[in-house]
């Protein structure tokens, strides 16, 4: 059996092997920290493409791959009622994307319940590759998104956005680059797991917009596929995947 054969294991094993970290949300938060927290921990969760922005093929192509985002909360902790200083909160997506009809795809995605992690989310997308070019190997594509997240089972938010992709081929290595509108409207339980989460004690719900934006690299090698992404928000993320497409 050739070494590649057995690379899907050894991709899992490796991802489940990341570090995880879990996450505390501060007490009595005002609307202002409360608008922080939505643009902290919604707008980042959000769907990110992760993956190789040529479209799957039709009906035969099918993608499934895993992902890790690390996510910068240092700035919680100087909201509300502080808490013990953390630096950043990791989890990790499984993700499946089907070709359809023409040059349209659709993804799924869910974060599965790894480590001790207080946090689970699902959503899609669905990503139109509307231009190729003849004499170039690139492609322009659209994608929409959506994405419900929960956290400590007292916030929660949900995002929608969507954004224009230009993809370069080079070789095995893909360059992307995508932009468009966000938002995430978040929802904050008075009562939290043990104190009261908003400064009023009542459910409290915050909507914010802002531009994402991202830069991606993605590595073929044969029918598996590397690929690390910076997403920019209020505040940014790193993202690394590894997946394979048939």
């Amino acid at each position: 059996m050739k070494f590649y054969k057995s690379l899907p294991t050894l991709f899992v094993v490796l991802l489940l092997a990341l570090p995880t970290f879990a996450l505390d949300i501060p007490d009595n938060l005002s609307k202002k920290d409360r608008q922080q927290v939505t643009k902290i921990l919604g707008h980042t969760t959000s769907t990110k493409l992760l993956s190789i922005p040529y479209p799957l093929g039709g009906y035969s192509g099918f993608e499934v791959s895993l992902s890790t985002t690390n996510v910068p909360v240092s700035e919680l902790s100087f909201l509300g009622n502080t808490t013990n200083g953390q630096s950043e909160f990791s989890y990790q997506t499984l993700s499946i994307a089907k070709g359809l009809y023409g040059n349209f795809d659709v993804h799924l995605h869910f974060a599965p319940p790894i480590g001790n992690v207080n946090y689970s989310s699902y959503g899609g997308a669905l990503k139109w590759s509307f231009f190729q070019g003849s004499y170039l190997p690139y492609t322009l594509s659209f994608l929409i998104h959506g994405n419900s997240s929960t956290t400590q089972d007292s916030f929660s938010s949900s995002t929608l956005g969507g954004e224009f992709i230009y993809s370069l081929y080079v070789q095995n290595l893909v360059f992307y680059f995508g932009a468009g509108p966000i938002k995430t409207r978040s929802t904050f339980l008075g009562q939290g797991p043990t104190s009261f989460l908003t400064d009023s004690g009542s459910n409290e719900s915050e909507l914010e917009r802002t531009l994402h934006s991202y830069i991606g690299m993605t590595y073929l090698y044969d029918i598996y596929f590397f690929t690390l992404q910076a997403d920019r928000y209020t505040n940014n993320t790193i993202s690394f995947n590894l997946g394979l497409r048939l």
